[in-house]
Formats: C-alpha cells, sequence, structure tokens
C-alpha cells in the first residue's frame, strides 16, 4: 500500500533498489553497517519486500524501517504480528515528525494486509509510545559459570545438527515456546539469527530420544574469553520438548567446563531452565522491555487464547488516536479458551490503546495499570480482566 503523494506529503511504500546508496547511509549512519556487503546481508535475509521506506517529492529518502511478518504466542495461540526493526531517519531530516508519521503508515499497511499486533526493540520509547506501543514483556541477558553447572544425563544421546534440520527444529522449538507468552512463530529471518552469529557460524547439537526423534537442540558460538585461556560460549538458541532434554542440553554446557568459562543466552525471566538449575548461581539481568501495538482490537483479543474454564463477558472503552475502528466500545466473550469480540457493550474499563499491550501480554495486571493512572473501570470487570489475561510471564529469546 502506497500513500498518495502531494508536493508537500511524504510518500511512503515499498523499497525500490535505485534507493539503495541511500537506504544504506541511513541504516549505516544509524546502526553502524560499515560495509554495503553487511547492508545488503541484512536486507536479503529479512527479505527486501520487507523494507519500507518514506521519501519525499524529489525521491529522497526521508526514513525507513524494516516489516517482517511473523506470529507472537499468547495463551498457547500465535497472534498474527509485524515485527519492526531498522527504524532510520537520516541526521538532516530528523526533527521533523519523521519517524512517528512512517511509524503510523505502517500500522494503517499493517492492518489492512491482517496483522493484530506489532512488536518491536526500542531504542526510544518515546517514540513509540506516541505511536501507541508500549512496554509489553522481557528479554532477559544469563551469564552462567560452566564450572557451577551441577547437571549430570546421559540419557539421550546427541548428534550434529544442519541446516536440514530445521523442520524437526521448529516442531521441539513450537512444543516449548507456545504455551510461553511473548515467544516467537519465527520466520526464516529468526531461524537464520540462530544459525549466522553476524561474524561467526553456530554450531547445532541435537538430543535424540527413541527411534531418534529430535527431543531437544542447542545452537551456541565460541569467542576466547576475557582472560584469553579458556572461550565463552554464546547460546545462540535451545530448545526441548521433554524435561530429560532440557537436563541433557544443560549436561552438555556443563561438559565444557574445562575449556569454557561462562555461557550467555537470552531468555526469560521464568525460563524452565532457571528452574532445573540446582541453584542460583548465575546473573540474570533485564536485557531489554519490547513493546507492542494492538493494531486491530478484534482480530487481536480474538487471535489469543485464554485460560480454559474461565467463561466471562469484559466489556472496553478503548481510545486510540492513530485508528477510529479501535476506538470505542468493545465486548470480548471468552469461553473454551477462545475469545469473540463484538461492538458495543458497557464500556466499564476505560483505557488508552497503549494500556492495552501490556494488559493484553499479561505483562501487567489490571490493578497495577490502575496504579500506574493507565486504566480505570469497573472492579468487579478488573478482576476478571486479571483472570482472563493471567499467564507465564511474557518474554522473548529472540532479537530482530
Amino acid at each position: 500500500m502506497t500513500t498518495a503523494s502531494t508536493t508537500d506529503s511524504p510518500t511512503f511504500g515499498p523499497f525500490e533498489e535505485s534507493l539503495f546508496p541511500q537506504l544504506y547511509r541511513s541504516l549505516d549512519l544509524a546502526f553502524c553497517l560499515e560495509t554495503e556487503a553487511a547492508c545488503n546481508r541484512w536486507l536479503d535475509v529479512a527479505g527486501r519486500d520487507s523494507v519500507r521506506v518514506l521519501t519525499d517529492g524529489a525521491g529522497t529518502l526521508l526514513g525507513n524501517l524494516l516489516a517482517i511478518p511473523m506470529g507472537q504466542y499468547f495463551g498457547g495461540r500465535a497472534a498474527p504480528m509485524l515485527g519492526i526493526a531498522g527504524v532510520a531517519v537520516p541526521p538532516e531530516a530528523r526533527g521533523r515528525a519523521i519517524a512517528k508519521s512512517l511509524m503510523e503508515a505502517c500500522l494503517r499497511e499493517g492492518r489492512a494486509r491482517g496483522f493484530a499486533i506489532s512488536t518491536l526493540f526500542a531504542a526510544t520509547q518515546k517514540l513509540y509510545r506516541a505511536a501507541g506501543y508500549e512496554q509489553a514483556g522481557f528479554t532477559c541477558a544469563l551469564r552462567l559459570a560452566a564450572s557451577r553447572l551441577d547437571i549430570r544425563e546421559r540419557a539421550l544421546q546427541v548428534r550434529a545438527l544442519s541446516r536440514d534440520d530445521l523442520p524437526e527444529m521448529k516442531r521441539v522449538w513450537k512444543t516449548m515456546a507456545a504455551p510461553m507468552n511473548g515467544q516467537l512463530d519465527r520466520v526464516p529471518y529468526i531461524w537464520h539469527r540462530v544459525f549466522d552469529r553476524r561474524t561467526d557460524v553456530a554450531t547445532g547439537l541435537g538430543i535424540v530420544g527413541e527411534g531418534g526423534a529430535l527431543e531437544g537442540y542447542l545452537w551456541y558460538t565460541q569467542s576466547p574469553g576475557a582472560r584469553g585461556e579458556r572461550y565463552s560460549v554464546d547460546v545462540s538458541d535451545l530448545a526441548a520438548s521433554t524435561p530429560r532434554a532440557l537436563r541433557r542440553i544443560l549436561s552438555l554446557l556443563a561438559s565444557m567446563a574445562s575449556t569454557v568459562e561462562d555461557i550467555t543466552l537470552l531468555c526469560g525471566p521464568h525460563h524452565p531452565l532457571l528452574y532445573v538449575l540446582g541453584e542460583q548461581r548465575y546473573d540474570l539481568r533485564r536485557r531489554d522491555y519490547w513493546m507492542t501495538r494492538i493494531i486491530d482490537v478484534k482480530n487481536a483479543l480474538e487471535s489469543r487464547g485464554y485460560p480454559v474454564g474461565i467463561k466471562c463477558d469484559l466489556h472496553f472503552d478503548i481510545n486510540d488516536p492513530v485508528f477510529a475502528e479501535n476506538t470505542g466500545a468493545f465486548t470480548l466473550h471468552i469461553e473454551d479458551g477462545k475469545g469473540h469480540v463484538a461492538r458495543g457493550g458497557n464500556g466499564l474499563i476505560q483505557l488508552e490503546i497503549k494500556a492495552l499491550a501490556p494488559l493484553y501480554t499479561g505483562f501487567m495486571s489490571p490493578h497495577e495499570l490502575a496504579l500506574g493512572g493507565s486504566i480505570k473501570g469497573d472492579a468487579s470487570q478488573l478482576a476478571l480482566a486479571a483472570c482472563a489475561f493471567a499467564g507465564p510471564a511474557p518474554s522473548m529469546n529472540d532479537v530482530y
């Protein structure tokens, strides 16, 4: 979808190759890509058709981003999600609300394409809050000392993996990730980042059960440690579909202690491997709060899952300054783990569109949002909403 332009109005639309020199300059100044080859690699992996640009009447690039189709799990179901990356505005175009215009145009296109929500990692919260995004989940950095891992599990065999094993890996990933709020229903762009860590190619190891079926896997790279004598291991991905597979993965990491100092990976604050560890001998730090935007209220509320056994009606009164279609009264009927949305209702829960995101993901309870001044309404309705959106703390193991 391309926004019609006038002499004074910027044009939003897909990327054309003639703009590459300007696009490379914009991305390099924002993300220190350093070479055109690095820029081309990024665009090729993400998909050049995912690039969106804002240009003026003379064809000058004013801003750009990557809009990557994927899914995100909430309540065991994957909501159609538009992942945003690579947002950049050249220095000479800054201070003119270009980024806000770019984001709003992208969100309108995303809604027209059927996306329910959008999620991103924000360099600045002010811009994205103005576009309707809000903090909605965690990505944490975990550091383990290999020598302090005390897991010993040898029941399952280990074999080398390659990209050809991706279909089995996807099955294991979905088994683990789908019940964990906030994890991605991964697309090729995300899987590529598991295998290739910019300058390093990751090593893959599979945990094999009876009959040769994959029960878990580990992908990692090694680099010299701080003191130069031992190595550091950076885990690009791990997943397990059974408890014994998770223990076997940790046992593999423990077996590296003779040459490995530290092990690092991204996870959430409630990742199952933290529970399996015998002691709290690790460092877990928040790396990012990712942000989510509800693009289409009806689509979003109907796309996610809900606790089975809850049957209720929630009455929302929502204000969205970008989408009139999201503004007004909505009734969410929840039954058998699914939601159905209809226009109208009593509007007993009042909130701005950006406050719906942390409620939707389970990042914040209605009580917490009320204390922050982001939501108000009938006490019994807020209590029902707390039950409906309760679940595992939303986290993401991927950064894009």
